[in-house]
């Protein structure tokens, strides 16, 4: 029986493209070697949260060039942020500092009855 792993990409997960005898793909994978995971364990929000979080005075380039999105994703998730209360944005001259409010508590319901600081500043303090 051939095991699934569920990191891989779709097309992996699946079996496409995998030679079970050796491990080896036909996107030039050796065999031992994972191909890279297409997604990660923080969403695009949490990672823009990170950033302000680092860097309050951070501009919306700076923030969408770390994330790896566009400057309008960013500009959107910054605003959706504010709008529900996870950062308050203050006008200074032509730069917008934020501050996160990490009291708020998380979205979903897995994770309601944490805060948002309990998952930030975990990260932001990693890199530190």
């Amino acid at each position: 029986m051939k095991r699934v792993d569920p990191v891989e990409p779709y097309g992996v997960c699946r079996g496409e493209g995998i030679d079970t005898e050796s491990g080896d793909s036909e996107r030039g994978q050796g065999a031992g070697q994972r191909p890279q995971a297409t997604w990660t364990f923080l969403s695009n929000h949490a990672h823009v949260v990170v950033c302000i979080a680092r860097d309050p005075s951070i501009r919306l380039p700076d923030i969408a060039a770390a994330v790896g999105i566009t400057e309008r994703a960013a500009q959107r998730i910054v605003s959706e942020l504010a709008e529900v209360g996870y950062l308050d944005r203050t006008r200074s001259g032509r730069r917008n500092p934020y501050r996160v409010r990490l009291d708020q508590p998380l979205r979903h319901s897995l994770e309601a009855d944490a805060e948002l600081g309990s998952v930030i500043t975990g990260v932001v303090r990693s890199q530190g």
